[in-house]
């Protein structure tokens, strides 16, 4: 598995030069995509990898869900929740619904003791 976690910062000015900095700052604060995209590559070694159908762009937070979904391992109640996240909020984790889906799921995580220590 390789991926990248996010653009280095002068990628904003190398996406679209011809614009000036208070116009890339606001697609920055409105969380334009092709200033946050990450990317995954999976090589599949003595296995033919499964493909996983999901939204075009994904969070790193979802890095373990794709790995085993490529793997085709059976996903424990945690990683079968996080697949229905992944699936309501079409790739998003930390942004979506202002933050409230992963809010929710790491208090599931706690409450099954899968978090310790916080």
């Amino acid at each position: 598995m390789r991926f990248g976690d996010h653009q280095p910062e002068f990628a904003e000015r190398i996406i679209d030069p011809a614009l000036d900095e208070a116009t890339i700052a606001r697609r920055v604060e409105a969380y334009d995509p092709r200033y946050f995209t990450t990317y995954y590559a999976i090589d599949a070694v003595n296995f033919k990898r499964r493909s996983f159908v999901g939204p075009r762009y994904a969070g790193g937070a979802y890095l373990p869900l794709v790995v085993q979904e490529a793997a085709g391992l059976p996903l424990d109640p945690s990683f079968v929740e996080q697949k229905n996240i992944l699936r309501r909020c079409g790739g998003a984790f930390y942004l979506c619904d202002g933050g409230a889906e992963a809010r929710v799921f790491n208090r599931l995580l706690i409450d099954a003791g899968l978090i310790k220590r916080l």
